[in-house]
């Protein structure tokens, strides 16, 4: 479906659409009844009219639209400020490793392994060119049973070097002890630096706190397909300090959904009754700050700098500090890789 309403604002000529150029060429080889579907007149505005009007998800093509321009200036960004890998979780159709890829910026694709094997194949079939469309790193990994760490470093990944995470349209699907389970792999992956992004559903409208048309239709449909809504997020920045703090991560950019009409789509109202996005998800980046421990640790290694020079001689004196830190790193790495991901 995402193959399908990736491109439609492009096709239908709407202002600030987003550049995914690969999208309808995956969708068309996948699809080849739809490619023949959208070539009839008018076929995009009635799929259109026919996914936001009558099945009631008002707002759907551009929420797809601004979601994914906006995590494809996050992984620009990120490159030209230096970041020097890319971790995209549950990659699926995700198309950004053979966009986006500047320099020496290494791309992972993380997914189960054979959704992996079968990107593999439409990726050799559809884009042959290795020169013009770079190939990711595949991990084709089950991350019920298999640590994240455990897959990336197995494929080459280094996690002393800052990366991104993308986690696009993935955590809703999950339930909230893998979610849970997920972003803590994450944490202990990620260097000081590194940056986390992903889509928040609201979680007001997945227990009622929050009634929309649009949520109610949109869940049972899913539903009925076997992919139940099943966890979300506060997505204040109360809401996600509260889950993220204790992670080490710093909010850097949270968007709502009228903040990201006024961003993307300026030639759109917001209109409350009406919206011109889905209203009840939000954009969420984050940093990774320096682990606690080394802040603890800073006093006594300011200390064992004033020590005499007979002192600092000592090499007892000096194997002390190092090893306390050592102790704590080694403790705060197993203590964030205790809590898997638990399968559905």
């Amino acid at each position: 479906m995402i193959l399908c309403q990736r491109p439609l604002n492009g096709v239908l000529s709407k202002p600030n659409y987003n550049n995914d150029y690969i999208a309808p060429k995956f969708r068309d080889h996948l699809m080849p009844a739809r490619k023949l579907f959208y070539t009839l007149p008018f076929s995009n505005t009635l799929y259109k009219y026919v996914l936001e009007q009558v099945i009631g998800l008002q707002g759907m093509i551009n929420y797809v639209d601004a979601r994914t321009s906006w995590m494809d200036d996050i992984v620009k960004q990120a490159q030209w400020q230096g970041v020097a890998q890319v971790v995209v979780i549950a990659a699926g159709y995700c198309t950004r490793a053979y966009r986006l890829k500047e320099g020496n910026t290494q791309f992972y694709e993380v997914d189960m392994p054979k959704v992996s094997q079968k990107k593999i194949d439409l990726v050799k079939a559809v884009i042959p060119d290795k020169d013009k469309y770079p190939r990711p790193i595949y991990v084709g990994a089950d991350l019920a049973s298999t640590l994240l760490a455990e897959a990336l470093t197995s494929k080459g990944f280094d996690p002393s070097r800052r990366t991104l995470f993308t986690c696009e349209g993935i955590f809703c699907y999950l339930p909230q002890a893998a979610v849970d389970g997920l972003l803590k792999q994450i944490s202990a992956l990620a260097a000081p630096g590194s940056r986390l992004c992903f889509d928040a559903m609201h979680k007001p409208y997945m227990d009622g706190r929050v009634r929309y048309r649009g949520y109610s239709c949109g869940s049972v449909a899913l539903k009925a397909r076997g992919e139940p809504l099943l966890s979300g997020f506060e997505t204040t920045s109360e809401g996600i300090n509260a889950q993220f703090t204790p992670l080490q991560w710093q909010l850097t950019e949270l968007l709502s959904p009228k903040d990201m009409i006024e961003k993307r789509f300026k030639h759109l109202k917001w209109r409350e009754k009406r919206p011109p996005i889905l209203p009840f998800n939000s954009y969420v980046l984050l940093e990774k700050l320096e682990p606690k421990f080394e802040t603890q640790a800073t006093p006594a290694l300011a200390a064992s700098a004033t020590k005499t020079a007979a002192e600092q001689a000592c090499p007892t004196a000096q194997a002390t500090p190092a090893g306390v830190v050592e102790l704590l790193e080694t403790a705060t790495v197993q203590d964030f890789f205790y809590t898997t991901i638990v399968p559905p």
